[in-house]
Order: structure tokens, then C-alpha cells, then sequence
């Protein structure tokens, strides 16, 4: 956590899209930038970061529900920016270039 807090303020980040493995007060405890939440199949603009762990085990927070749609990570042909770790994987999506049209993703009525 503390390499990851140490990169964020490196890159500048002011918020992040991130569902952590445990849930604690990260932004008033570590000092993370304000957390946005965050829909599993669909990544947000600007700095998104995922635990491989709440990715590969938990599937984004989907767990064993909702078994037809993907996690984000393993839909978007787009690789992380950066590992920060061996934790959390690091991707940037501008505004404008946020992919859409995800099977399942925001918007679409089998998320609830």
C-alpha cells in the first residue's frame, strides 16, 4: 500500500477507481487519493487501479454472481500502464478514450 500511495502522488493522481482485498479507511488512514466506485465490467476515466487479488479471486467484486459477465481487466485489449508492487496493476484512461461497449459493462440491464 505505501508503494502504492508513494506512485500515485509521483503521478499526481487526485482520485482512483480501485475496489481493495479489505476494506479500511485508505484515503484518511494512508493518505490514497479520494476513491470513486467502481463497476466491475467497466473501467472509469483517468486512474484506475486493481488488485490482482480482487481481480483474479474475487472478479472485480463480482464474485461467484453474475457468472455471465467479465471482469474489466480481462475484456479491454489494452494492457496496465505500470505494476506498482506485486499487487496492483495500474492503468490511465482519458476521458475521451475510456473503452466502452463492454459486454455487461455500465448501462448495460444485466448489471444491478
Amino acid at each position: 500500500m505505501k508503494r502504492l500511495l508513494r506512485r500515485l502522488r509521483e503521478l499526481g493522481a487526485q482520485e482512483i477507481t480501485f475496489v481493495p482485498f479489505v476494506w479500511a479507511e485508505f484515503e484518511r488512514e494512508h493518505g490514497l487519493p479520494r476513491m470513486l466506485p467502481a463497476d466491475p465490467t467497466t473501467p472509469s476515466p483517468g486512474w484506475n487501479v486493481v488488485s490482482i487479488s480482487v481481480w483474479k479471486v474475487a472478479r472485480m467484486g463480482l464474485l461467484k454472481s453474475y457468472l455471465e459477465l467479465t471482469p474489466w481487466p480481462d475484456s479491454i485489449p489494452i494492457k496496465p500502464r505500470e505494476r506498482v508492487g506485486s499487487s496492483f496493476l495500474l492503468w490511465y484512461f482519458p476521458p475521451a478514450q475510456v473503452p466502452m461497449g463492454v459486454p455487461g459493462g455500465a448501462g448495460d440491464s444485466t448489471w444491478k
